[in-house]
């Protein structure tokens, strides 16, 4: 098999995965760029520092994204700015296996908050697979998850 590029769901797959979006969103966004804004309100008692700590916490945020991952018969490369992993051979991968929502949101957004196992700009916690390697893991929610699959179990050598 030659090389596969996968992108995130980026969009909610039902109601209920729209709602645990948008609470761990709204938490999300508190802390990690509201709070760095009222830090910079409260230290220059201006909006100038709340609005440029608010906006540089969020362009660092956004270095970290992964956008798409590619799969090669070499192993997986993370398409992102800033953060680790960028690349995970074949031969450090443990596993790559579908997980439960309360997982994504519990090991991939929340904790640790930053930087995310789950740096993706998806706003589902349905259909993510962790991706295994030494005691740690990432996780990524692919658009197409059957061709996901069959392109790791190609590229890895394993049998359906």
């Amino acid at each position: 098999m030659n090389d596969a590029i996968f992108r995130p769901q980026v969009l909610p797959r039902d109601l209920t995965d729209a709602l645990v979006a948008l609470v761990v969103g709204i938490f999300q966004t508190l802390v990690l760029f509201v709070l760095p804004g009222a830090i910079g309100f409260w230290l220059s008692d201006g909006m100038v520092l709340a609005v440029f700590a608010s906006m540089l916490a969020y362009l660092i945020y956004a270095c970290f994204l992964v956008s798409h991952l590619e799969l090669s018969p070499r192993g997986i490369e993370f398409s992102r700015l800033l953060g680790t992993p960028k690349f995970l051979p074949w031969s450090s991968i443990t596993a790559v296996e579908e997980v439960s929502r309360s997982e994504v949101v519990r090991r991939g957004w929340l904790w640790p908050l930053f930087p995310a196992r789950e740096m993706t700009p998806s706003l589902s916690s349905l259909g993510h697979y962790a991706i295994r390697f030494g005691k740690d893991c990432v996780y990524f929610p692919p658009r197409d998850p059957v061709a996901f699959m069959e392109a790791v179990r190609s590229l890895r050598g394993e049998q359906g």
